[in-house]
Parts: C-alpha cells; sequence; structure tokens
C-alpha cells in the first residue's frame, strides 16, 4: 500500500482515511457525554480522557440533532493514544449505522449528498 500524507492542522500526516471536522457528534461513556473533534472511516477523536491507552472502549456515538439514522451508534473501539485532555480511539467494528453516520458527516462537510449508503 502507498504511503499517503495529508496536513491536517499544520502537521504533515499519514492516515489510511481523511479525518473531518465532527461538528455536532458526540459520544456516552459510563453514562457522561464527551465532544468529538474529528471523525473518519477509522476511528474519532474526542475532547475527554476516557477509557485507558490500548484497551477496548465500548461508548456510544450519537449526533446532536438526532441525525438521519435511528440515534445513537453502539460501537466497540481501541484507545489508541491519550494527549492533553483528547482521547484518539480506532474503531473496531465497522457497522453499516457507524459508516452512515460517518458518511453523514464528511457529506456535509463536502456539501454533497451522503447518496452512497442511503
Amino acid at each position: 500500500m502507498s504511503e499517503k500524507r495529508r496536513h491536517i492542522r499544520g502537521r504533515s500526516e499519514r492516515r489510511l482515511f481523511p479525518r473531518y471536522s465532527a461538528t455536532g457528534l458526540s459520544i456516552r461513556v459510563n453514562g457522561e457525554d464527551h465532544p468529538v473533534v474529528d471523525i473518519s472511516l477509522g476511528g474519532l477523536l474526542v475532547n475527554a480522557l476516557v477509557g485507558t491507552p490500548r484497551k477496548r472502549l465500548s461508548f456510544a456515538l450519537a449526533a446532536d440533532d438526532g441525525g438521519d439514522g435511528d440515534g445513537p451508534v453502539s460501537v466497540i473501539g481501541m484507545v489508541v493514544r491519550q494527549t492533553g485532555d483528547t482521547t484518539a480511539i480506532a474503531f473496531q467494528n465497522a457497522t453499516l449505522p457507524l459508516l452512515q453516520m460517518v458518511v453523514r458527516q464528511a457529506s456535509r462537510q463536502l456539501g454533497v449528498d451522503p447518496y452512497l449508503l442511503k
């Protein structure tokens, strides 16, 4: 697989999937809601210290406006790292509802209809 470089927040980064700003998304862990900073098909960055690095984490991902789906999506992820006040989580189960939520978020930012996963 060829190496791809993207420039995010002024840094050059190698990523399999592009990140999109996560306006209006949050995760619920242990009864507490935390805002999502950005999201991709591979994972997300949350503005809170949740979970334990290199451990699995179950949480609900929800759109503040209810999204176009049936509500929060159950997700299993792996805590990749914690830096400052943020936690990076890689998705461990790419379910159709999860992918639909990511595609809707990207579509809003790109200004296109999320027709691929309707």
